[in-house]
């Protein structure tokens, strides 16, 4: 069995990789719960560093402090 993550939007699904079979195979999609919380995520179809740069602007210190302390928390 094979998984591949993707995203469906607009009646499409897309996958994160290329698979190739040489025969049809069946398969099952599964929708995922979204976060409730979505409000600072960044769709990565449109991301730009301008657009990171301005929802960062507020945080005082290193990202990447704040995302280990994150991280460290939620464990």
């Amino acid at each position: 069995m094979l998984a591949v993550e993707g995203i469906y939007r607009d009646n499409q699904l897309i996958l994160n990789k290329k698979v190739s079979f040489s025969e049809p195979v069946r398969v099952v999609v599964t929708f995922l719960d979204e976060p409730q919380n979505d409000s600072q995520k960044i769709d990565l179809a449109q991301f730009s560093f301008g657009q990171s740069r301005a929802i960062l602007k507020e945080l005082r210190g290193s990202l990447s402090d704040v995302l280990v302390e994150e991280r460290r928390n939620a464990v």
